[in-house]
């Protein structure tokens, strides 16, 4: 988990932050989660992975703000569809109660999309964002608020 949650980002960003660098700057957005702002029980390993992912992007943030190199992350909340290893075969009915779940304590009532993400990341990647780094943007339907 930590491989290819935090070490997997690590290296892109060490192998993109050079090139970055010579083209005068550029903005790294990496794929953190709510379970790094608020741990998850239950997923102890998951969780710690995605708060390394929140200090890592903090952490390029800070250090290379000065060669106008811009560092954020989102954070989703419930998703569309599973993505951990250990949750990836899920019955449809198990889907369903998830989905379920989800609706239940999400304040906007569902589950978010990846396009949602994928528009949350553009935005951070982006020229509007221009003065947004360190940023942890949470995408959880108002789930944190809980």
């Amino acid at each position: 988990m930590l491989e290819v949650n935090v070490r997997s980002a690590y290296l892109m960003s060490r192998a993109a932050i050079p090139l970055m660098r010579e083209s005068g700057g550029g903005s790294i957005v990496n794929t953190a989660s709510i379970a790094g702002l608020k741990p998850a029980g239950d997923e102890a390993a998951y969780s710690v992975s995605k708060a390394a992912m929140v200090s890592l992007t903090g952490t390029l943030a800070l250090d290379f703000a000065a060669e106008g190199i811009r560092a954020n992350c989102v954070c989703p909340g419930y998703m569309e569809m599973v993505m951990t290893d250990r949750r990836r075969d899920l019955t449809p009915e198990q889907q369903k109660a998830r989905a379920d779940g989800a609706a239940a304590r999400v304040p906007l009532g569902r589950q978010g999309t990846y396009e949602e993400v994928a528009k949350a990341v553009l935005f951070l990647a982006g020229p509007e964002a221009s003065y947004i780094t360190g940023a942890a943007l949470v995408v959880d339907g108002g789930l944190m608020l809980r």
